[in-house]
Formats: structure tokens, C-alpha cells, sequence
């Protein structure tokens, strides 16, 4: 029963990395098309890539974790993943809801968006873009760690079953 819950709950960790990573990649997709970026927006487009980086190798890790081994690290994981995910898709949203339709092209956008949002707004959301994405790699040291403390449980007990089969040879060769 308890394997069963664990591939679902990596099942959703999954669902929700996917569609975390569909967000950033929009909202990376929404600043990139501002033509004269600024550094503040090449820095948050920088925070951006990195936290997508981290997803999608939160991706491949979990596709490749062992069944049942979903622990209170994954559970962690997916709260954390949640929470990036609710924090890209209402960053988003804001984002959308500030571009104004009359003003055409990127520049005009941005300079509406600096009125309303401010440098200090891009920076709130680049720090925690940031983060987000220590929090994501603590996690995943962690389930990291926990395969390593297995790994080496399931290496002892196969030494200690060599030594015995091992002990097991030497009496046969004797009695004969």
C-alpha cells in the first residue's frame, strides 16, 4: 500500500514540476520579449534559467527515483514545488495583467511596468525566485543523502551475506 502511495505522490511531484516549468518558461518567454532589457531584467531573467535548471533536474531525479523510496524529503519536495509553482503562476499573471494593450512594443511595456511595479517588485521576485530554488536543492540533497544512507545499508547487508557465504565455503572445503 505504501509503494502505491509513494508513485503517486512522485506521480504529482512530477505533474507539478511540468507544469512549474511550463510557467517559468512563459514568464522567461514574457520579459525576454521586452526589447531594451535592462540588467535588472537580464538578472531576473538569470534567477529565471536557474530555478527552470533546478526543476528540470528536479524532473529527472524523481523519473529515476526507485519505487517506494518517496520519503519525508520527497513530501517536503512537493510542498516546495507547490509553492513555486503558485508564486510563477501568480508572478504571471501579474506580469500579463500590466502589459498594457495600448502602448505597442517592448519598451513602452517595460516603462509602464517600472511605474507600477517598480525596481523593488523585480527584486522582491528575483529573491524569491532565488529562493525557491535553494530551497529545491536543499530538498533534493536531502532525498539525495537518504539514497546514500540506503545505499550503503543495502551494501553492508550484502557484505555481511558474502562474509557469511563466504564462511559457509571455507567449513564445506574442510569436511571433504
Amino acid at each position: 500500500m505504501e509503494g502505491v502511495a509513494a508513485a503517486a505522490s512522485i506521480a504529482g511531484i512530477l505533474a507539478l514540476v511540468g507544469q512549474t516549468i511550463d510557467g517559468l518558461e512563459k514568464l522567461k518567454e514574457f520579459y525576454a520579449k521586452l526589447a531594451t532589457a535592462s540588467r535588472t531584467v537580464d538578472r531576473f531573467l538569470q534567477e529565471i534559467n536557474s530555478l527552470l535548471r533546478a526543476l528540470n533536474g528536479i524532473e529527472e531525479i524523481l523519473a529515476k527515483l526507485p519505487d517506494g523510496k518517496a520519503d519525508i524529503h520527497a513530501a517536503s519536495l512537493r510542498v516546495q514545488v507547490e509553492a513555486c509553482s503558485t508564486d510563477t503562476f501568480d508572478w504571471l499573471k501579474k506580469a500579463q495583467e500590466l502589459r498594457p494593450s495600448t502602448n505597442k512594443g517592448g519598451k513602452a511595456w517595460f516603462k509602464s511596468f517600472w511605474i507600477v511595479a517598480g525596481k523593488d517588485k523585480v527584486d522582491d521576485i528575483r529573491t524569491e525566485l532565488s529562493r525557491h530554488r535553494h530551497a529545491l536543492n536543499t530538498s533534493l540533497a536531502l532525498i539525495g543523502r537518504s539514497l546514500d544512507i540506503h545505499s550503503y545499508q543495502q551494501m553492508r547487508k550484502l557484505d555481511e551475506k558474502m562474509d557469511s557465504l563466504a564462511l559457509l565455503s571455507t567449513q564445506e572445503v574442510r569436511e571433504v
